[in-house]
């Protein structure tokens, strides 16, 4: 029974390890469409926006470095 339950557990996680890099993901993009429109023109603001992309992709690689250790403890069913 325990395993069952801490593997139900860990299935929960999973899923919102994989919600939070679907959202990190489409944030990256939304960003990426936005310093394509808007900050070409402004050395400044392009700037800022390359380094926002950097942190943002820099968060996404720990998300599924995290994401990853969930899929390792899970193993096989």
């Amino acid at each position: 029974m325990g395993d069952s339950v801490s593997r139900d557990v860990e299935l929960l996680y999973l899923a919102q390890a994989d919600e939070h890099v679907r959202h990190a993901k489409e944030g990256i993009a939304r960003q990426q469409r936005w310093v394509d429109l808007h900050a070409r023109d402004d050395p400044d603001e392009l700037l800022r926006g390359q380094r926002l992309l950097q942190a943002m992709r820099e968060t996404l690689g720990e998300l599924l470095v995290h994401r990853d250790g969930i899929v390792q403890r899970l193993g096989s069913p």
